[in-house]
């Protein structure tokens, strides 16, 4: 009896670190939160010209994004994959304030790209 409960603690965390390690898909979306209808919104704003609009939902995406999904991701992601995913989001925030349309495109999608691959 006590082998085996010496034998199913070291399996026990490490199981449970293997869990912590693959968990980023359950943390990705705190609260139904969908990163993809923000950028959908964002494209159309920008399509339609308004920059204000497309200014308060990239500041709703930081927000939601830093405070809510990154303290759960941090240990199951490549910590270069947050920053790509942060700088990303201060790149389209500069791209707005210059209102330049191609940029802002370009690096909506890029977004895309890193938010659909975090965690793979």
């Amino acid at each position: 009896m006590r082998k085996i409960i010496a034998l199913s603690i070291p399996v026990l965390i490490l199981a449970l670190s293997v869990f912590v390690m693959n968990s980023s898909f359950l943390f990705k979306t705190p609260g139904g939160y969908r990163a993809e209808e923000h950028i959908d919104a964002m494209k159309r704003s920008i399509h339609n010209g308004d920059w204000d609009n497309v200014s308060a939902e990239i500041n709703e995406m930081e927000s939601i994004v830093k405070n809510r999904i990154f303290p759960y991701v941090q240990f199951s992601v490549e910590r270069d994959d947050l920053n790509m995913l942060e700088m990303n989001i201060y790149r389209i925030r500069g791209i707005v304030d210059a209102r330049d349309k191609g940029l802002a495109l370009l690096y909506l999608e890029e977004l895309r790209n890193e938010w659909h691959n975090l965690g793979r």
